[in-house]
Parts: C-alpha cells; sequence; structure tokens
C-alpha cells in the first residue's frame, strides 16, 4: 500500500489526521509487548515482553551499528542515508494476539526530499512483499514530512514464539530517520495464581506439576461418605494483564481423577482488560483412598487455551495421626534415622541439666560441665534433652549434620520435626541475628537444596528473653515448597514442624540441619529429629474393660467410627462401623442376620471372617482392595426330590479349589450358565464370572444334607468382591421380544437396591421417572416354588415361574408373584441372589458399585424385601384356577404414571392359568397408571386352563385402596358387578383366553352415567375360541368384523343381544367389531387376537 502526498494543504491535513489516529489508538486498551526510542542504542524501553531483539543490517545485508541525530521533534533518532538499510525485530508472542506494529518516520527539511519505510513481516514462511509503505515526502522547503504509521499483523503473529519483522527503507534522496517503534497486542492475556503454603498468590505456569508453591496440592482430605466435611478448598485468581476483556467460556477438569476435582461457587466469566482478577474456588473431594490428580482447564478468548495446570491431592479412609517412622534421639548407638556431620563439622552431644542445687557439674558440656542459663531466674534449671538423656549442642561454631535418606515412597503424610532449645554460658548473653538454625530439604527433581526453615535470634535486649528451653518456646509449623524462601525468623521455636505434601514427589528422603553460634557462650541444643508418617487413628478390639476397646494408648474408648480403623483381637461379633478393619491371626468376626459391619475401606483378615445368612458386609470405597478369605452363607430352602433349580451369584472371588460346584459341604450339584440368544442353560465349569449368574442346582443327597433336609447353607468361600464391576450383556436381536435376557447377581457379601442399580445404569427411579436406553426396568426372579416343567423349552417357554418386579412403577417400585410362585419381590435383593436383566441394546457393559449396597433387611428367601414404608395407592389382583394355581397383577397409581403402555408397565410372562390387565393393546402383569380418577376404568383379560370355576380377589391393598377407596369388578358376560374390597367373586369359563369379559372401576355403574338414564352398552370379550358380542338393551341386527387394512373379514345377521363368532380362525392383530342395533344405532369396538 502506497500514498504519495504533493499538495501543502494535504500535508497539514494528513499531520492532524495521523494525530487523530494516533490519539484514537492510544485511547483503545493495548498491551505494550516492546518500545524503541533510539536514544543512540537498539535496546528496547524497560519492561519488554518477548524477548525482543532489534538489529540494524545496511543495504549490503551486514548487521552494523546505525547512526542517530535528533528528529524535528528534539529527541533521538536513527538516521540513515543507505537505500536499502534496514532494522529487524524477532519477539516472542506466546500468549498473546492481535499484533500490532507502529513506528514514527520523517525526512530532512528540504525542497522536494523524499523517502520509504516499507514494513515486511516472518512469522514462518519468509518475508514475502511489503505490508505497508510510509511514504514521505517534502513539497516545501521549510517542512519535513513527519508521521505514525501502524498495522496490524495477521494471526500468524499470534501465540508464536518467533515472530520477525523488518522495516527497510527505499526510494530515499536525503536523511530518513526512525523513531518510535511499538510492538502492542491487542488481545486479553491471562494468567493464573494460587496461594502458596505461606498464603502468598504465585503464579501458576501453564501445564505445571501440582506443588505446595502453586497451591495446587490439596494435601490429605478424609473420605468417609458420612462425614460431609470430607473435602478441601484452594481459591485461584485468575489476572488478564491484555489489552481486551477476557471471556472464560468454561472450567473443566481431565485425568483419571477428574470427578474428584469440581467448581464450587460461581463460576468467573469475563476478567476486565489491564489488571482485571476474579477468583474462583476448587474442591477436592476424593472418591477413594490414595493420590488423586487431574488437569485444571480454563477455556478462554486468551492464548493459551486451555490454560491448563495439575492439580493433586490424596483420599484417606482414615483419620489419621503422626507417628515416628524413623528418629534419632542423639543417643550413642544406632539410630534408626541415620545422621552423619558434613565435612569438617562436629556433631557432639551433651546430657543433663543446665544446673542442679548442690553442683555445677549437672551436664557434661566441656568436659567437666558448665552452668547453663535458659529463658527464666539466673536459678532456673532445665533438661538439656526431650526424650533420652543428650542432645546434639552447636558452641562457638557452624555445624551442619545429613540425616537420612528414608525410603517414604508408599508412605503418608511425611514430616521432618526437631526440637529447639537456645542456652548460654552467661547470664548476660544475647541471641542475635547470626546465631542461626535451619532446614534444608534435598528438592527429588533440581537434586539441590532448598531451605526451608530458618530460626534467628531475636536479640532481645534483655538476655534472658532472647534464650528458651525446650518447653518453653512455641511451635512452627510449615509445609514444603521447594522455592528456598523459609519459614521462621527471629522468633523463639522451641519445636519444628515441617510437612511433605505428596506433590513433594519424595521417595528418598534426604535433609540436613545447620546450627550456627557465633560465640562459645550461646549454645544451640538440637534433640529428636524424627521422620514422622500419617498413620491410621485405630482401635483394637480386646473384649475386654468396660466397652472392650481399647485406643492406641491403651485405654478404654469407644467403638470406632467409619474415619477409625478396627484392629480385632479378640473374637468379635455384632454391628462394627469403621475405615477399614483389621482382623488379627487366629481371631474372628461373625456377623450373624441383621448385623453389618460397615467399612470405608478395606478389609485385612488375617484371622476367620464369616458372614451369617442376612448379615450384611458393606463398603464404601469403590477402590478398597481387601485382601484375605472369608466364608459367606446363604441359606436355601430345597425339595426332597432335589430336582429344582436356583439362580444365584456369588459374593466372593473364590479361593484355590472352590466354585458354584462346591458351595454345598459335603455334596455336590450341577451349575448350567444362561444362553440369551436361545433362552436355554449349558453347563458350567462353576467358575465366578463376577456379576453374572448361575443356575445352580439342588444338592444331591448326601450325608450332611440327607433326603429329608428341607434347607440348607450354601457356603461361598474367597475374597469379598468391592467396588464397580462390569459385565458384559448382550441382545441378538433387539427386534424380536425374547432376546435380550440376561442371567446376573448380587455381586456383593451385601443385599443391594434394584432401583439404585438402574439408577446407575442409565435411567432414574425418582420423580423424574426416566427410563434408561439400555437395560428394561422390569427385573425377573426364578421362584421354583410352583415350578413342574424339568424340561427346557428356550424362547417358548410362557414365564409362569418369573417373578416380576418393576423398578419405575410406583414411588418404590412393584412386584408381582410368579403364576406359580408365592414370593413377592421387591428393590432389595439379597446376598447371593440372581436374576433377570433384559439388555435394550446389542452389547452393553451392565454396572454395579457400591452406591448400590444396603443393609436393608428382606422377609423373603432370595426375593425382594417387604413393601416400602412409603405406599403408593396400589393394590394386587389374584385368580384361583380349579386346581389352586394362582396369578397376580398389581395395578399402581402414582403421581409421573400414565395410562398408555410404557417402560413402567412389565408385560405378563403367560401361563397356564393368568390374569393379566390391558395397557393399551399390551398385556401386562404390573400396570403403572397416573394419580387414581374415580371414573377410570381398566380393562382385565384371563386363561384358563380348562373348564371350571375361578375366583377373582384383592390380593393386597395399600394407600387409599387399603383406606376405603373401593374396587369394582364388572363381567361383561353376565352383568354382575362385585366390590371387590368386601369380597371375592366366583365365575364359570371354558378352557382358553377371554379378552375384554372384566374390567375394573372405582364407582358404581350407576354413577358412570352421563345421565339418569342408564346409556346402551355394547361390549365384545374372548369366551374360550370365541369371541363374544353382547348388548346389554337392544338386540344386535347386524354384526361385521374388519381387520386393521379396514377389510370386511366376517359378517353376521340376526336378532338376539349376542352373537358369537370363531376366535381360532383369525390371525394374530388387532380387529375392529362393528353393530347395528335394532333402532339403527351403530357401534363399534376393537378387539385384539
Amino acid at each position: 500500500m502506497k500514498i504519495t502526498y504533493y499538495n501543502f494543504f494535504a500535508e497539514f491535513g494528513r499531520k492532524f489526521l495521523y494525530m487523530g489516529l494516533l490519539i484514537s489508538m492510544i485511547s483503545q486498551a493495548q498491551t505494550t509487548l516492546a518500545t524503541y526510542d533510539f536514544t543512540d542504542n537498539l535496546n528496547p524501553n524497560a519492561g519488554a515482553i518477548g524477548a525482543p531483539s532489534l538489529k540494524y543490517y545496511n543495504s549490503s545485508g551486514m548487521q552494523t551499528v546505525p547512526s542517530y541525530t535528533n528528529g524535528t521533534n528534539g529527541s533521538r533518532v536513527l538516521n540513515t542515508t543507505d537505500e536499502g538499510a534496514y532494522v529487524e525485530l524477532t519477539i516472542d508472542t506466546s500468549g498473546y494476539g492481535g499484533i500490532n506494529v507502529s513506528w514514527y518516520g520523517e525526512v530532512n527539511y528540504g525542497f522536494l526530499n523524499q523517502g520509504d519505510w516499507d514494513l515486511y513481516a516472518n512469522t514462518g514462511s519468509g518475508y514475502g512483499t511489503s505490508l505497508l509503505t510510509m511514504d514521505l515526502f517534502n513539497f516545501i522547503v521549510f517542512f519535513s514530512d513527519a508521521r505514525t504509521e501502524n498495522f496490524t499483523l495477521d494471526s500468524a503473529a499470534d501465540n508464536n514464539s518467533t515472530v520477525k519483522i523488518k522495516i527497510k527503507c527505499d526510494n530515499i534522496n536525503s536523511n530518513i530517520r526512525l523513531d518510535k517503534l511499538v510492538i502492542t497486542s491487542r488481545s486479553p492475556k491471562i494468567n493464573v495464581f494460587g496461594y502458596n503454603t505461606t498464603n502468598v498468590l504465585t503464579q501458576i505456569p501453564v501445564n505445571s506439576p501440582a506443588a505446595t508453591i502453586y497451591g495446587t496440592d490439596f494435601g490429605m482430605v478424609i473420605t468417609s461418605s458420612i462425614t460431609p466435611t470430607g473435602y478441601s478448598d484452594r481459591v485461584f485468581r485468575i489476572q488478564n494483564n491484555g489489552a481486551a476483556v477476557l471471556n472464560i467460556s468454561a472450567i473443566n477438569f481431565t485425568g483419571l481423577n477428574a470427578a474428584d476435582f469440581s467448581i464450587f461457587g460461581a463460576l468467573p466469566t469475563t476478567v476486565n482488560s489491564l489488571g482485571g482478577t476474579k477468583d474462583f474456588t476448587v474442591r477436592f473431594n476424593p472418591s477413594s483412598d490414595g493420590k488423586s490428580s487431574a488437569l485444571l482447564n480454563i477455556f478462554s478468548n486468551a492464548d493459551p487455551s486451555p490454560y491448563s495446570y495439575y492439580l493433586e491431592g490424596r483420599g484417606a479412609s482414615c483419620r489419621s495421626e503422626d507417628l515416628p517412622f524413623k528418629n534419632n534421639t542423639m543417643e550413642s548407638g544406632i539410630q534408626s534415622l541415620s545422621s552423619i556431620a558434613d565435612g569438617t563439622s562436629t556433631f557432639n552431644k551433651v546430657s543433663g541439666y543446665s544446673r542442679n542445687s548442690t553442683a555445677s557439674n549437672s551436664n557434661n558440656l566441656g568436659g567437666g560441665g558448665t552452668r547453663l542459663y535458659g529463658p527464666g531466674g539466673d536459678n532456673a534449671n532445665y533438661n538439656l534433652f526431650t526424650s533420652s538423656n543428650s542432645s546434639w549442642y552447636i558452641r562457638g561454631e557452624t555445624s551442619t549434620v545429613n540425616f537420612g535418606p528414608v525410603d517414604v515412597t508408599n508412605e503418608k503424610g511425611v514430616s521432618i520435626s526437631f526440637n529447639l532449645a537456645a542456652f548460654s554460658s552467661s547470664s548476660g548473653t544475647t541471641f542475635n541475628n547470626n546465631d542461626v538454625v535451619k532446614l534444608e530439604v534435598l528438592d527429588p527433581i533440581t537434586n539441590s537444596w532448598s531451605t526451608e526453615v530458618e530460626i534467628r535470634g531475636n536479640n532481645n535486649g534483655t538476655a534472658k528473653n532472647s534464650r528458651f528451653s525446650f518447653n518453653s518456646g512455641s511451635y512452627l509449623e510449615g509445609t514444603y515448597d521447594g522455592n528456598n524462601l523459609p519459614i521462621g525468623g527471629p522468633v523463639k521455636n522451641s519445636a519444628v514442624k515441617l510437612k511433605l505434601l505428596s506433590s513433594s514427589n519424595f521417595t528418598n528422603l534426604a535433609f540436613r540441619i545447620t546450627a550456627a553460634s557465633n560465640t562459645t557462650a550461646k549454645v544451640w541444643l538440637i534433640d529428636d529429629v524424627i521422620v514422622s508418617t500419617a498413620n491410621a487413628i485405630f482401635k483394637t478390639y480386646t473384649g475386654t474393660g468396660l466397652t472392650g476397646w481399647k485406643n492406641s494408648a491403651n485405654n478404654d474408648t469407644p467403638a470406632p467410627i467409619i474415619e477409625e480403623k478396627a484392629i480385632i483381637n479378640a473374637d468379635f461379633t455384632g454391628d462394627l462401623t469403621a475405615c477399614e478393619c483389621e482382623v488379627l491371626p487366629t481371631k474372628s468376626v461373625v456377623i450373624n442376620p441383621g448385623n453389618v459391619v460397615r467399612l470405608e475401606n478395606k478389609l485385612n483378615n488375617n484371622g476367620s471372617f464369616i458372614i451369617e445368612s442376612d448379615g450384611n458386609l458393606i463398603q464404601n470405597d469403590n477402590t478398597a482392595i481387601n485382601s484375605g478369605d472369608i466364608i459367606s452363607k446363604r441359606d436355601i430352602k430345597i425339595s426332597t426330590l432335589r430336582n429344582q433349580y436356583n439362580y444365584l451369584g456369588t459374593p466372593v472371588a473364590f479361593q484355590t479349589g472352590e466354585s458354584y460346584k462346591t458351595i454345598f459341604p459335603g455334596s455336590t450339584t450341577t451349575v448350567l450358565y444362561h444362553n440369551q440368544a436361545t433362552n436355554t442353560f449349558l453347563n458350567s465349569s462353576g467358575a465366578n464370572i463376577p456379576g453374572r449368574g448361575s443356575a445352580v442346582k439342588e444338592p444331591v443327597v448326601s450325608i450332611t444334607i440327607p433326603f429329608t433336609a428341607l434347607a440348607t447353607t450354601a457356603q461361598y468361600k474367597g475374597i469379598p468382591q468391592n467396588g464397580e464391576i462390569l459385565l458384559g450383556v448382550i441382545n441378538s436381536n433387539t427386534a424380536v421380544a425374547t432376546f435380550g435376557y440376561n442371567l446376573v447377581s448380587n455381586p456383593y457379601a451385601s443385599n443391594i437396591d434394584l432401583r439404585k442399580l438402574y439408577d446407575i445404569n442409565g435411567g432414574k427411579t425418582d420423580s423424574t421417572k426416566v427410563f434408561s436406553p439400555n437395560i428394561g426396568a422390569t427385573f425377573y426372579f426364578w421362584d421354583n416354588n410352583g415350578n413342574t416343567q424339568f424340561e427346557q423349552q428356550g424362547s417358548g417357554y410362557n414365564g409362569q415361574s418369573y417373578a416380576l418386579f418393576n423398578v419405575l412403577t410406583g414411588s418404590n417400585g412393584t412386584g408381582t408373584i410368579a403364576a406359580s410362585g408365592t414370593k413377592m419381590p421387591t428393590k432389595i435383593v439379597k446376598v447371593g441372589q440372581g436374576f433377570m436383566t433384559k439388555s435394550l441394546i446389542a452389547n452393553y457393559n451392565f454396572k454395579f458399585n457400591n452406591s448400590i449396597r444396603t443393609n436393608d433387611t428382606s422377609p423373603t428367601d432370595f426375593l425382594g424385601k417387604s413393601a416400602s414404608t412409603v405406599q403408593d395407592d396400589r393394590y394386587w389382583l389374584r385368580m384361583t384356577a380349579p386346581s389352586g394355581i394362582t396369578s397376580t397383577i398389581a395395578i399402581v397409581h402414582y403421581p409421573g404414571g400414565n395410562n398408555l403402555f410404557g417402560v413402567e408397565d412389565s408385560r405378563s410372562m403367560g401361563g397356564s392359568d393368568i390374569i393379566y390387565s390391558m395397557a393399551e393393546d399390551e398385556k401386562v402383569s404390573i400396570n403403572g397408571r397416573s394419580s387414581l380418577v374415580n371414573t377410570d376404568i381398566i380393562p382385565l383379560g384371563s386363561k384358563h386352563f380348562v373348564n371350571g370355576n375361578y375366583v377373582i380377589a384383592i390380593d393386597t391393598a395399600e394407600g387409599i385402596f387399603a383406606n376405603g377407596q373401593n374396587i369394582y369388578l364388572k363381567d361383561k358376560q353376565t352383568g354382575i358387578i362385585t366390590n371387590l374390597s368386601q369380597g371375592t367373586y366366583t365365575f364359570s369359563a371354558i378352557a382358553g383366553e377371554s379378552t375384554g369379559r372384566f374390567e375394573i372401576s372405582y364407582q358404581p355403574e350407576t354413577v358412570l352415567a352421563t345421565d339418569s338414564k342408564v346409556k346402551e352398552t355394547f361390549v365384545v370379550y374372548r369366551n374360550g375360541n370365541e369371541f363374544v358380542a353382547q348388548s346389554s338393551g337392544q338386540n344386535i341386527t347386524d354384526l361385521q368384523l374388519f381387520d386393521a387394512g379396514g377389510r370386511l373379514i366376517l359378517q353376521r345377521k340376526g336378532s338376539q343381544k349376542e352373537l358369537r363368532f370363531p376366535a381360532d380362525r383369525l390371525l394374530e392383530g388387532m380387529f375392529v367389531v362393528k353393530v347395528t342395533l335394532k333402532s339403527g344405532e351403530i357401534m363399534t369396538r376393537k378387539i385384539r387376537k
């Protein structure tokens, strides 16, 4: 771009125009990266960003030193007459965008003097052509053409580590000058700060590892699921040093333990320019024991985006206390914490006391003993040691002693501590700034020493106030950060502790203590240098004393809580809550029925651990790893013929030699697995696949389980399973209703909650009632009480021995008894129970985790618990056949339900004698409906194996149905209406299926009429192999039957109240029955074959 001016007035206008542009440009917020004033050098002004480097080259391309002169404005400028000479600037723009170049140029006074400054930029692909030409031209002798140009480089110059800018002179016939070269950025600039261990804001570099110096190490946090304060918060500050508003679009966490970190409180969205700041808080809430780390990412309109750095913390299932790991008591002999004097340093020990009442030689200082003065009066006497009998002294010298290295690779809560005292050999001696004790730690990354603690004399004018004994000084505690900025100062500290957080990455810990005393009258004493680690606060069961429990000091103490470790050192029974449990050799724990052992973390069994049937072991931490085999028992009822199967699971990973085939002591059994694709059972080795169920046959008759036995106890031996378990389930053809059934089981040594199980597999069983796209809402439980089928029927099995539980029906789910069974499932599944689930997709990882575990009890063997304390408006209808076989269905009214067929409805499993209700066109055994409206009508159907009398009755009623709301059954065939809330209804039926004969209502029929005249009633129902069209009033003169496509299939004429037509000649599907009454009124009804 080149502009040439030849008009005097235009020259004036142009200068004023550029002045306005310059003022406008300055008024806009911007960040200055570099400014060059050319004051006889090529150096940038102070405060330059991006390590700028400016060089001058002559027209031959040789680097040389330019000449300078005074410009027309009086300032020094770069001056040249060498056409083709140029300056080249190299600068790092990382983190900045909108890079703008501006400079001031002029030509010397003189008529028709001229010259150009051409701008080039090289952002990685060469300089190319000129981006901008500043054309200078003097039209009048007395004026010098001078102005400022600016140009914004393209985006290739943004966030670029090597940007080169060249400004070259051209077309000159006189002196041409350059001044005020300025590089600016018009983008936001993000920096993030954290609070270090001394609560000072420290900038966090991009992609920096977690460290206490940045405040990104959250320390140790208790993971208790019961304690609500199991978290640690850290505040971070975002600063915008750029020229534009910083927009924060998102802050997230990535990495293996990302879920342990979250934003607490408000999320900053904008940060003002030119130094604006916003704070945000990150909460660390660990889900498991051990180290957690994540990458925090801040997304914004500034480079880099994301601005990322690492966070770290450590979860601990147990509250801890510091216990010595390695120590040095300054006594003679071998110490667990090794020590050696550095170089020529001495390592002298003193024992005894500062004085006593009878002699001056109360210590061994100086050979014969030396009177020492402490913080009190001249006659006060003090120990010269803390734990044993001696300490390290430093007198009139500088001495350094190295400690370690100590292997702390697997240790938690590591810290360094020591005790300190300051005495003098004369009562008037004062400790001053030259008397110093410092602790240095060898940094594991840089392998250099970092001074972390530095204590100096306070130079107090009263000498005794500058001295202190081991007990009279204050306590100093800090955290290692490796920044060589020590804590301490001129303070009397008699106890020092330095904590090393997990992010410090110490494996072999080495440190040294240096003490300097500038006269022999001053004596530093150092004792009990200890490396401590955090150990779980534990309580030991001994069975003695007031409570049976002892603390670490062997005193009577209450039983442990969820944050304390339990050590079993005597035989124990009953309830137990602890963060961990360790059973010592030869000792035993027995969890009796109704008792629960609840652990936050792991079980370490070195003795005997037995869970009786209906006892529960519950663990909260999904990552806890148990050790040691246990025995988990399950009582099972058995038949004398021993030909029935039970669906079982195992709560343990079987120990060597154990399997499903060995769970019955002294007997053997047959084990099968379920093949989803064929709905058949095949022989299994009996090995455990966690979460998978097996069909296990009743044990064969043996000495231990004779044929007279009606029950036995299965024993599962192995390490108890814990945490997240994924089991692959499949559906080989999602379009076919009979596929997708997978046999799974409770994999834990505690009961589980089916509703919570559904929730973690993609659904929601709360008031929102969200169905899972992965698994069905109905679970199927095998009840062999009435089973008489012993030949496999595959997909043709009609399901009469499956009890159902639908997790979405009602506030706590609803179950129904199997057609041939007696047991009602609910949401609780006991230890060892297997059950069917249906996969809705081809392949899915069915999930179990500790959130579903519960100690809620269950009165039903292998099938759920009793009804919830929260009762829905629901009832169960029972139909009893002449043979005594019963079939039960459930009808549930609740807020959020609906009367259409959906996941809250469970299809009828069929059977020889069954009753079902209709949800749209589907036959269901669990019917989830909207809240009760007394005008509701619910169609029922039934199937009968033989001709005879059948009975329909209320089995159980809850909610309003147990408190006065009547349930009416209408038999459309006979016209009889029965109040089932007051009694049963007996009816005669022929073999076959009857659809449309019965319906449920909640008001007497006269109330259902719309006016005083009862409406004409026309019904169609199935009775055995026939459909019956029946009118309660006028005769039917014409009947027509149409299929779903509208084609006429059948026609009957007559003049009677009832017409029949065969059902067995119809294909399966939907049909419409159209009748004409004697009055000419036409009525229609839908039926389904």
